[in-house]
């Protein structure tokens, strides 16, 4: 079986584990351990999703986990972290093809972490020491931090303060277009994007597709 076709199996089999009784259109999370539950269960199978940041750029989401820090989710996307605050989780799903269901991830507002000064953006690169202990991203690229090699648990973390993630099949239409790494979905509200998502499926399907 090529990928695209086992890509497509796959997205229906996470939509299953986590809708056993049938797709809803719309499903809203907002407990954390769901949350962390659902977004496990997005990434259990591999290369099977990508999830697109809040300004741009995306990668593929393999694994979620609670985080240290006070009502944070960290995102796991090949050994890349992620650290957030959510919100809720929404799925939305269409009369298309699955392809065009998705998940969106809403957060919170995250103080920075006051390593760096005057960050004009919505996130901050760090490498944390140990749990919850930053310090500039840079001490990673030296090797070490007082003159000191970094610890076995040094790590390299990604803070954002504020955002919206969307998560697609990693095959979809949505994916192959590359102007979507350009964070559009995080200049729009839910409901916004949901319409937009809808448009789309009307402008290359018909507009029986969305009933």
């Amino acid at each position: 079986m090529d990928f695209l076709e086992r890509n497509k199996l796959d997205w229906i089999e996470i939509e299953g584990k986590i809708f056993p009784s049938g797709l809803p259109e719309r499903c809203e999370w907002t407990d954390i351990n769901e949350i962390v539950n659902v977004l496990k269960t997005i990434g259990s199978i591999r290369n099977s999703n990508h999830m697109f940041f809040p300004r741009g750029g995306g990668l593929d989401l393999e694994d979620a986990n609670i985080s240290v820090e006070e009502n944070c989710v960290e995102i796991d996307t090949g050994g890349l972290i992620d650290i957030l605050k959510p919100s809720k989780l929404i799925f939305h799903s269409f009369k298309a093809e699955h392809e065009w269901n998705y998940f969106r991830l809403e957060t919170l507002e995250l103080k920075p972490s006051g390593v760096y000064e005057g960050n004009e953006y919505s996130d901050e690169e760090l490498c944390e020491l140990s749990p919850g202990n930053y310090v500039s991203r840079g001490y990673w690229d030296e090797g070490e931090y007082n003159q000191e090699k970094l610890p076995s648990t040094a790590r390299v973390v990604t803070r954002h303060f504020r955002g919206s993630f969307v998560i697609f099949q990693k095959t979809s239409t949505y994916n192959h277009n590359s102007r979507t790494y350009d964070g559009r979905h995080n200049k729009m509200t839910d409901d916004e994007f949901r319409k937009y998502i809808q448009d789309v499926i009307s402008h290359l399907k018909g507009k029986d597709w969305n009933g």
